[in-house]
């Protein structure tokens, strides 16, 4: 999701549940952090974006420590504002690893962190909520603030349990071949040769993405988009390798995107 999203959601659930509105806020968007991860300094913490800090791991550590030596409505108030950028990154194709460091990802797969649908759609329900803070206020008070706490923990939690049992990405092993002939986008498993020379573009967080083809015995060839951090090695023309990641034909050209892994089978040309 946007970081606007992340920060507007975190920030509604904290203030109309009387909590620390800036501690929601900020926690909402800490994930994030790890979109740094191309300077070696935090990518020596936090490894590749969506790593470490889009997990249980952080989560729980941090709110444990509040909790127990800051004060449990800061420590709670974290927690309800990272639980929402974990389940609205959730809902993206990329998915988070819930269980990290297990490789696992997870994910609901209804649509692209830039889906402008998905991001108005808790855009627009934030501002709801917000303009029906007293309607919520008074719905709080009649049910009292521990069987409040009780439902907003139960939403929280099975939300996260319906994910690791049913959102688990998992990569099915095919071929070019087979893929071109499909329309549906899926989390594969394939191989192929690098058939261009590698490209790379650097965003405005100074992340990088390595952009390739790579082709079949039959000259038929996918366009591979991946992020790049310092623990990558890097593709070069004619090397055979293998990669893990979602196909589409959304764009302009048959792609693999949110790539999790690309192994080198063989370091030389053919």
């Amino acid at each position: 999701m946007q970081e606007i999203t992340h920060a507007l959601v975190g920030l509604t659930l904290t203030y109309i549940l009387g909590l620390d509105f800036i501690v929601g806020f900020f926690s909402a968007i800490l994930p994030d952090i790890d979109v740094l991860s191309n300077l070696s300094f935090f990518n020596t913490i936090f490894g590749t974006h969506r790593g470490f800090t889009h997990s249980l791991l952080p989560l729980l550590i941090i709110t444990f420590f509040l909790c127990n030596f800051k004060n449990k409505r800061v420590g709670v108030s974290f927690f309800i504002g990272y639980s929402s950028h974990l389940i609205l990154d959730s809902f993206t194709k990329m998915g988070i690893p819930l269980f990290f460091p297990l490789k696992t990802y997870y994910s609901f797969n209804l649509g692209t962190s830039s889906d402008p649908n998905l991001n108005y759609f808790f855009i627009f329900l934030s501002i709801f909520l917000l303009l029906n803070k007293k309607t919520i206020e008074k719905a709080i008070t009649d049910l009292g603030p521990t069987k409040t706490r009780f439902v907003v923990y139960s939403i929280i939690c099975l939300t996260f349990i319906t994910l690791a049992f049913y959102g688990g990405i998992y990569y099915q092993e095919t071929t070019i071949d087979n893929l071109l002939k499909n329309n549906e986008e899926v989390y594969v498993s394939i191989e192929g040769i690098v058939c261009s020379a590698p490209k790379y573009h650097t965003t405005k967080y100074v992340n990088t993405f390595e952009i390739f083809s790579i082709c079949d015995e039959k000259n038929k060839s996918l366009i591979v988009w991946r992020f790049l951090n310092k623990n990558n090695n890097k593709v070069n023309l004619y090397d055979k390798v293998k990669i893990e990641g979602m196909f589409t034909k959304a764009y302009k050209w048959p792609e693999i995107t949110y790539v999790k892994n690309v192994e080198i089978i063989e370091n030389n040309r053919c």
